[in-house]
């Protein structure tokens, strides 16, 4: 299951806020809520995931229009990462080589235009603000804020993706640690227990960004090594249900 449901079957005062998609500025907004705002101020623990969706949804947009625009990217891309692998490989003719190649490019354009598009500064600003905002709700408790991990690293025929994401990831996760040191939270830091293995902790291969049943492990433990037996967790932004998409940056 997710490390969001392992947190609620091992600890009885649990309870999580978690909404699929949401970006910082969203989550900063919803922090006024009246039931959030209650749950924050009996908690002794508060774990914050968020950022990923800031980076990943103009993407996710750009790559629908484009799939909109060209029947032929969701054949590509469809294959997985074995299938634009192939592209480099030799593996297809040299006519669908060409077709594939042209399609790529297109959609590459598209996806850097897009990724470029996102302002970093503002997301750290707001995870800034979300972290002052749930110590001042919850001064009392344990803050801990997860850095956000690169789906894209070492897969084949993602080189592109990976190349986009590592300059952008470098600032947020850089922002998210100096925010959480400016507010006294503490970084589960997901993004290097994750680097070196994006195929053996998410569903890349599948083209599926979230993590998989390793991944949710390998999150729960550090959740776990950080704030140790007496956790009593309230999650401004985690995960769905087992079996359920979640935000992109959590699974």
């Amino acid at each position: 299951g997710s490390f969001a449901n392992r947190l609620g079957e091992n600890y009885a005062e649990y309870s999580n806020f978690a909404v699929d998609g949401r970006t910082s500025g969203e989550l900063l907004t919803a922090l006024e809520d009246e039931d959030i705002s209650a749950a924050l101020a009996g908690a002794d623990t508060v774990i914050v995931s968020i950022g990923g969706n800031d980076f990943l949804q103009p993407m996710i947009t750009a790559a629908m229009n484009k799939a909109a625009e060209n029947p032929d990217l969701l054949k590509i891309m469809s294959g997985g990462a074995d299938a634009l692998g192939a592209l480099t490989s030799g593996d297809i003719s040299d006519e669908d080589a060409d077709k594939y190649f042209d399609i790529m490019m297109d959609f590459t354009r598209a996806m850097t235009e897009a990724a470029d598009s996102v302002d970093i500064s503002q997301v750290v600003g707001n995870i800034d603000s979300i972290l002052e905002t749930v110590s001042e709700k919850s001064p009392e408790s344990q803050i801990v804020v997860l850095t956000v991990y690169n789906p894209f690293e070492g897969v084949t025929g993602m080189e592109l993706f990976d190349t986009m994401a590592r300059t952008k990831l470098e600032e947020l996760n850089s922002g998210i640690a100096s925010a959480a040191e400016s507010n006294g939270a503490q970084v589960a830091d997901v993004h290097a227990a994750f680097a070196g293995h994006a195929l053996d902790y998410t569903n890349i291969s599948s083209m599926d960004i979230h993590p998989n049943k390793d991944g949710h492990g390998v999150i729960y433990q550090l959740l776990l090594d950080i704030t140790g037996a007496d956790l009593n967790a309230v999650t401004a932004e985690t995960t769905l249900p087992a079996g359920e998409k979640g935000s992109p940056d959590t699974g």
